[in-house]
């Protein structure tokens, strides 16, 4: 499935959460760590919602409307198909010549069509963004799929499960299988309510962070793009500033942020893609515990001599 989040209506998506935190449960302060899990998951579960409200996930068949295409093409492609039905009821030798007449012409406006478009795109490269853009198009190659993969002795993998173990052991020597997380110990009370503490981190910086990401990077495990935290209303702001307080204060992390996804790419130009390093790890964290790194990347920054 895929949410199409660039057509969201973000104003119905900030009335969705206001209401959903005016008519809810009241947002109380963690008293524990369990507790600072919960409210993590709620801020979670309450955007989710609101995205699945106004841009709902759909059944993706891939397909991307190019820009070269135009309603010419659409009638050449229609007038091809009426020919060849007709010359495979008649199978005259007529018609069929009249077929591929009409297919010659639709390759040739197709390949003429897509010249004018991408001498239109070269012409308006000028930023360092298209310019970028550009260099992975001409660069592009074909990709490899994770297959069998070779271990240091020689022996191949024989599942997709024992191909991604081998992966994450040559690329996280040092990693252990995570186990089940025990539950951290309470943590002392530091406000009565989360409406009536002023947060350590203040609103403006919050929102600071959450700007401070491309709108439209690729989510965490969650499914939340920066987009959606920078949409978000005053009222989810103040909560979400004060559990960035909590965490810092009492040095914890919500559980939940704590997953990643990690995902493995090939590299280019390597003549054996059994050999696991011949790809390159990306880890892809929730974007609410990167707004965090920020804010306390900020911190170090500006006290640090």
């Amino acid at each position: 499935e895929h949410r199409n989040i660039r057509k969201a209506n973000w104003d119905m998506y900030r009335t969705f959460i206001q209401m959903r935190y005016l008519n809810g449960a009241p947002w109380l302060e963690p008293i524990s760590a369990k507790e600072a899990d919960g409210l993590g998951e709620r801020i979670t579960e309450v955007i989710m919602e609101a995205l699945d409200n106004v841009c709902p996930a759909k059944c993706s068949l891939n397909r991307r409307p190019v820009p070269w295409w135009s309603r010419e093409l659409t009638r050449m492609r229609k007038r091809m198909k009426k020919a060849h039905k007709k010359a495979r009821r008649t199978e005259s030798d007529l018609d069929w010549e009249k077929y591929r007449e009409h297919r010659r012409m639709y390759k040739a406006k197709i390949h003429y069509a897509k010249k004018q478009a991408w001498e239109a795109f070269c012409g308006e490269v000028k930023g360092s963004r298209e310019i970028s853009r550009l260099t992975k198009i001409l660069a592009k190659h074909d990709t490899q799929d994770i297959g069998l993969l070779k271990d240091m002795n020689g022996v191949y993998t024989s599942t997709p499960e024992e191909s991604v173990d081998l992966l994450m052991r040559t690329h996280f020597p040092n990693g252990e299988a995570a186990g089940p997380i025990e539950d951290e110990p309470d943590f002392p009370r530091l406000w009565t309510t989360l409406e009536d503490h002023h947060p350590a981190v203040p609103l403006e910086m919050v929102r600071r962070a959450l700007k401070s990401f491309g709108a439209y990077k690729a989510p965490g495990p969650d499914g939340i793009q920066p987009i959606a935290l920078q949409e978000l209303p005053e009222e989810l702001i103040i909560p979400l500033a004060n559990l960035f307080s909590l965490c810092i204060e009492n040095r914890y992390t919500p559980k939940c942020w704590r997953k990643n996804k990690v995902i493995f790419i090939p590299k280019p130009g390597k003549d054996d893609y059994g050999n696991p390093k011949a790809f390159r790890p990306i880890t892809l964290s929730n974007f609410l515990l990167k707004v965090l790194e920020r804010i306390i990347q900020w911190h170090i920054k500006d006290t640090s001599f």
